[in-house]
């Protein structure tokens, strides 16, 4: 016969009042509500970033991030927090994104991201973000023997041309001493209102830092371009009297023509050949040199030559089988000085694919190349 200890009868009937006890004072706690309550809901905000509905779609607030961004796009911030006294929401400040990822207070530090966070943020602030909206429209060109002609051009000194969401693809005549671009007319008509924009230059094919540039002088709407064979994005930046950004675009221009020896970079255009139905890359292969790329890197890009045929949102670039995220469809740059491309330094053969949809008599048919860079030793 088992026999217990008065010790352990008086413990078991205690313990068993005690339960007793609690379970007529408290109520079952559904899980769910309890997750959802104020309090926790307050502590688990706390280990995140606010972000606010009037940001781009596909990002995602974390812990002192903002993930979801794509690749190769510019992005713009708006900081905001409460009033102390009225806990009403201000913006404290604007912000642009460099290419790490990380907060920068003036454009001029911007650039296409090449990673997917903006990091090094503050879990107790919300944010807007949102990334430059392509400039399309209407332009003009203006290729002149000076600059004191672009009020008084000769006929065959202006080019009209239509920029779309992809940008604009021109070629820049023979023998032009300078040559002009004229942004849409809502951009002079915000000027007139009163508002400013700063314009920031970024080489996508040569080497060289983005950097601020200016209008022509006496004209508000009209900006020098580059030299053929140059792929470049201008990123404009819209100010009202405020101070406060009220637009933010980016206008890519691709000039054709040889890459300048100069700018150490190697250009690849793809074209499509209606005879055959197949895509022609020109040139068919690029090799390089490993020693050589690691003293001195360069870069590629592969260009989409401008085809209004191609279906919108089609485009899918791929290295090794992974797709490439890029915000540009038309352009596929490799950044032989960019440490996390690192892979593109091994020898041997790389290969990239594109597939898109073009529009042949009203039917979208798809499409798919690849092309290789030979790295030597």
């Amino acid at each position: 016969m088992l026999k217990l200890s008065l010790k352990i009868a008086f413990s078991l009937v205690f313990c068993l009042a005690a339960a007793l006890l609690l379970s007529a004072c408290l109520e079952p706690q559904d899980v769910g509500k309890f997750l959802e309550s104020d309090e926790v809901q307050d502590k688990i905000d706390r280990t995140r970033v606010g972000l606010t509905d009037l940001s781009g779609d596909g990002l995602i607030a974390g812990n002192e991030r903002i993930t979801g961004l794509k690749i190769d796009r510019y992005y713009r911030v708006e900081i905001h927090e409460e009033d102390e006294n009225d806990e009403t929401i201000i913006i404290s400040s604007y912000k642009f994104v460099s290419d790490e990822g990380k907060l920068v207070d003036y454009l001029k530090d911007a650039n296409r991201v090449s990673g997917t966070a903006i990091i090094n943020l503050h879990n107790n602030l919300d944010y807007i973000v949102d990334a430059a909206i392509p400039l399309t429209g209407s332009m003009k060109t203006y290729h002149v023997e000076s600059q004191a002609m672009i009020a008084n051009p000769g006929d065959d000194d202006v080019d009209e041309l239509y920029a779309d969401s992809y940008g604009i693809s021109i070629k820049k005549p023979e023998d032009t001493h300078y040559y002009y671009l004229e942004l849409p007319d809502y951009i002079q008509e915000s000027i007139d209102e009163g508002n400013t924009f700063q314009i920031l230059l970024v080489p996508l094919n040569t080497p060289g830092d983005p950097r601020i540039i200016s209008t022509v002088s006496g004209y508000d709407n009209i900006i020098p371009l580059r030299r053929e064979g140059t792929i470049t994005d201008y990123v404009f930046a819209e100010y009202n009297d405020e101070d406060i950004i009220i637009g933010f675009y980016v206008l890519k221009v691709i000039i054709s023509g040889e890459t300048p020896e100069d700018d150490d970079g190697i250009r690849v255009i793809i074209t499509f050949n209606i005879v055959d139905g197949e895509l022609e890359f020109t040139p068919s292969i690029t090799e390089l040199s490993q020693a050589e790329l690691i003293q001195n890197p360069i870069v590629v890009s592969i260009t989409i030559g401008s085809n209004p045929d191609i279906v919108q949102g089609s485009v899918v670039w791929k290295y090794n089988g992974e797709v490439i995220p890029l915000a540009d469809e038309l352009t596929l740059v490799i950044d032989f000085s960019d440490t996390s491309t690192i892979d593109f330094l091994f020898t041997g053969l790389h290969v990239f694919s594109i597939q898109f949809y073009l529009t042949v008599n009203g039917v979208s048919i798809p499409y798919s190349a690849s092309y290789t860079v030979k790295i030597n030793p």
